[in-house]
């Protein structure tokens, strides 16, 4: 990924990716693929914080790769040190950009 060669950027586990079912949905709202760790979720420390980044593009229900590494990541946080956790998705809950309004993630 492009973003990838210009960054430096965590990375989970290698990522899997496979193709959404109808192609022509090149839009990251229609995407209906995979992609799974890579860079699509991580966490980290920063001072008292642990951050939590999601990725609304991928498979959040029980079971799945994301939410079974966040429940093992939240379970590993030492809240003693790092007192404050903040969570974020990708897909923000409002935006006013035409091209991405009324995301089915975001609805």
């Amino acid at each position: 990924p492009p973003g990838e060669a210009r960054f430096a950027m965590p990375e989970v586990a290698p990522a899997v990716q496979a193709p959404s079912p109808d192609e022509s949905d090149c839009t990251p709202s229609a995407f209906q693929g995979v992609y799974d760790y890579g860079n699509a979720f991580y966490s980290f420390d920063y001072s008292i914080v642990h951050v939590v980044m999601l990725n609304s593009y991928t498979n959040t229900s029980n079971g799945s790769s994301q939410y079974e590494w966040l429940k093992a990541d939240l379970a590993k946080v030492d809240r003693s040190r790092t007192p404050w956790i903040i969570a974020a998705f990708h897909c923000p809950w409002y935006n006013s950009n035409d091209d991405h309004r009324d995301e089915f993630q975001a609805l």
